[in-house]
């Protein structure tokens, strides 16, 4: 063998300290962050799984033992002996650009299951100078590794989507019936003032086709404007266009199979009339609720009106953002901020408004202040 098998022992040591602290970072992220104890217990079994893995052949046995390995009994079995050397490691020094700084949550989600999966891999390939069973076991490992890592990017898109709604404010609906003959785009630009974070088009009239050409005009100039663009119902559409997300309806697609077409990087939000409706989407893989209509309102007529009071039991249950809608106008914004929504949609107070720019502006502003007394 032309390595020595205290630089092999050197370079196990490296990476199974590696791949561990990686491991112990995504683990605080389950338990701190996402306050996900069914992801964190998984973390923390794959870690003892690993620890366990080396304290097993370290002591001269084949099997893993029962009991879960410390770090302190791992490196006395499997290290000391052959002198760990971190003074003169060459490496100990060097921080590439990226591990200096992570932009967003999902960066270090990836950048720590990278490391992770690259120590592992290494494990799996320097112990076959030494051991015959087990690499097959760091594979299967190795695996493992790459499944938890899709349920953290997952966890880490639901967080930031719900972040990026948190507090919105105004949320303006564009509806097709409610424009008239005033043209969607030209609307939208209207609507799309400063402060304003969100806009959803919504056309139960138009044709497949029209609503695609909107929907790609829309989503054009939300895209510079940094704003978060929602189509109603047409995921199908949303798809097309790159739109954010998708609002959904009680009698829409599940929203179980709209997350599977979407992924998780989409924003979905669904729309609830009841205490029970409420509940039930909170069980459901969506970023936001919809609670209404509040009060009565021309764009759902014969709709009954659920009240304010439903915005604080629905507040009572959940932690994802909640976004009233129906009738909702300056004269009461600030009751159905009180009560716990993050945001207001609004149709007619804007889109029936005598100057739909001077609307937008006085709402985003009114709404932003409510919103930030909530918090």
């Amino acid at each position: 063998m032309d390595i020595s098998e205290r630089e092999i022992y050197r370079i196990l040591d490296a990476n199974l300290n590696r791949a561990r602290e990686g491991l112990r970072v995504v683990e605080e992220l389950a338990r701190f962050v996402f306050a996900d104890q069914v992801l964190q217990n998984k973390t923390k079994l794959l870690r003892h799984k690993l620890a366990s893995l080396f304290l097993a052949v370290a002591g001269g046995r084949r099997n893993t033992p029962a009991i879960t390995p410390t770090k302190e009994q791992v490196d006395r079995a499997l290290l000391i002996d052959l002198g760990r050397d971190s003074v003169s490691d060459v490496g100990k020094d060097f921080l590439t650009r990226s591990e200096a700084r992570r932009a967003r949550l999902l960066d270090l989600v990836q950048s720590n299951f990278a490391r992770v999966q690259e120590s592992v891999r290494a494990l799996e390939e320097f112990t076959k100078l030494l051991y015959r069973n087990l690499p097959p076991r760091l594979k299967a490992l190795r695996f493992d590794v790459y499944t938890l890592e899709k349920e953290y990017v997952s966890a880490a898109n639901r967080a930031a989507n719900a972040l990026s709604l948190k507090g919105i404010g105004l949320y303006p609906i564009l509806d097709r019936e409610a424009l008239g003959d005033l043209d969607p785009v030209k609307a939208a630009r209207r609507i799309l003032v400063p402060g304003v974070r969100v806009i959803q088009y919504r056309d139960k009239v138009s044709s497949a086709a029209e609503i695609c050409r909107i929907c790609a005009d829309l989503r054009k100039i939300t895209s510079k404007k940094g704003v978060i663009f929602i189509v109603n119902d047409r995921i199908d559409i949303a798809q097309a266009t790159s739109a954010d997300g998708v609002h959904l309806g009680q009698d829409d697609i599940p929203v179980s199979l709209a997350r599977w077409l979407l992924g998780s990087r989409k924003i979905i939000g669904k729309s609830t009339h009841s205490l029970a409706q409420a509940r039930r989407a909170t069980r459901e893989d969506i970023d936001y609720l919809a609670v209404g209509p509040i009060f009565s309102t021309p764009t759902k007529p014969g709709a009954r009106a659920v009240g304010v009071e439903l915005i604080a039991r629905v507040r009572a249950m959940t932690d994802k953002p909640i976004i009233a809608i129906g009738g909702i106008a300056e004269k009461n914004a600030r009751d159905v901020f009180d009560k716990g929504a993050d945001g207001a949609a609004v149709i007619s107070a804007m889109l029936k408004a005598k100057n739909i720019r001077a609307a937008a502006i006085s709402l985003t502003s009114i709404f932003a202040r409510a919103a930030r007394k909530r918090r």
